[in-house]
């Protein structure tokens, strides 16, 4: 890109942070006021896969893209497709941007059909999400583990194709915002099914909403609570029907190891769930072979092959378990 400054005579200042948050490049600039062109030269040269997601704290820029034009300024987030020549213009700026793979969007092809620029206005529900999201995510960025950057970009890009989405759907179907966030939220919460403290704080933090938000989102299942304790009971089911049917404190490990850090609450919902204990389970598993069961046994042996079947796993030529898909 070619960058020229609007007053060569006087001193130009600029600054550039960028920090990799999973898949994404978060970073924040300022600079004097400029002009901008990137050419097509300049995008067969560089790296095409990318949009970019604009948030002016302070400042404005006037896009020219193939005779679209559009403003990036404080009262609107702006996502612009870099793939597309443009011209700009720019008054002393300040921004927080997100680079994003364009294959991370669902719907990249079709916005890049149709229009370089996707623009919602900090008036709405949406443009405020996606500013405070921004916002907050830049703040926490000190404070993130290695591992929570996927999540929070997971969450981002949850979002935002949910809102792309919605800019081309039925207006009628207005939940679509609502739907990505889920998903993009049970996908944290599975990737951390072991740790105890996993609720909805966790989420909060993750994804910057407010408690009530997420109330809304999992009543469908039952809340956070209800949706964390099913997934951990069924990975340590699975877990339990491919243990060595002997040593009893393995039950206790595999139950600590997917965040219930009490073992007899562990194995009273366990069997509330199921019909049987975890040690009941480990010894049908163990002799499933190796018996023929009585009607009262087929139909528990049955219970938990059809719960395999459900789960996707099933036992091997061996009789040990291995994924069905």
């Amino acid at each position: 890109m070619e960058v020229t400054p609007r007053q060569p005579s006087a001193p130009y200042n600029s600054s550039f942070k960028f920090y990799p948050v999973g898949d994404l490049i978060i970073n924040r600039t300022h600079y004097a006021a400029s002009m901008f062109e990137r050419k097509s030269g300049h995008i067969r040269a560089g790296d095409r896969d990318f949009l970019a997601l604009h948030f002016f704290l302070k400042g404005s820029e006037q896009v020219n893209a193939t005779g679209h034009v559009f403003e990036m300024s404080p009262r609107s987030v702006c996502l612009h497709d870099w793939t597309t020549p443009f011209y700009s213009e720019s008054t002393a700026t300040e921004q927080l941007g997100v680079l994003i793979p364009s294959h991370l969007l669902e719907m990249s092809e079709f916005f890049r059909e149709r229009e370089p620029a996707l623009s919602w206005s900090l008036d709405s529900a949406p443009g405020k999400i996606l500013a405070e999201a921004m916002t907050g995510i830049w703040q926490n960025l000190p404070s993130l583990e290695a591992s929570e950057t996927v999540d929070v970009s997971a969450g981002l890009i949850g979002l935002i194709n949910g809102l792309m989405k919605a800019r081309w759907e039925q207006p009628s179907d207005d939940g679509v915002v609502q739907r990505a966030t889920l998903y993009a939220m049970k996908k944290h919460l599975m990737r951390h099914l072991g740790d105890p403290s996993l609720g909805v704080d966790s989420l909060v933090e993750a994804f910057h909403c407010s408690r009530s938000g997420i109330y809304r989102l999992f009543a469908e299942v039952g809340g956070v609570k209800t949706f964390v304790q099913q997934q951990r009971l069924a990975a340590c089911y699975r877990d339990l029907a491919t243990t060595a049917p002997q040593l009893p404190q393995k039950i206790a490990g595999i139950a600590a190891r997917w965040g219930f850090v009490d073992r007899f609450y562990f194995q009273r919902i366990f069997k509330q769930r199921y019909g049987l204990t975890p040690g009941d389970l480990i010894s049908a598993m163990g002799e499933r072979t190796t018996i023929e069961p009585s009607s009262q046994e087929q139909s528990t042996h049955d219970r938990i092959m059809d719960f395999h079947t459900w789960i996707g796993y099933r036992p091997d030529a061996n009789g040990k378990m291995e994924s069905a898909t």
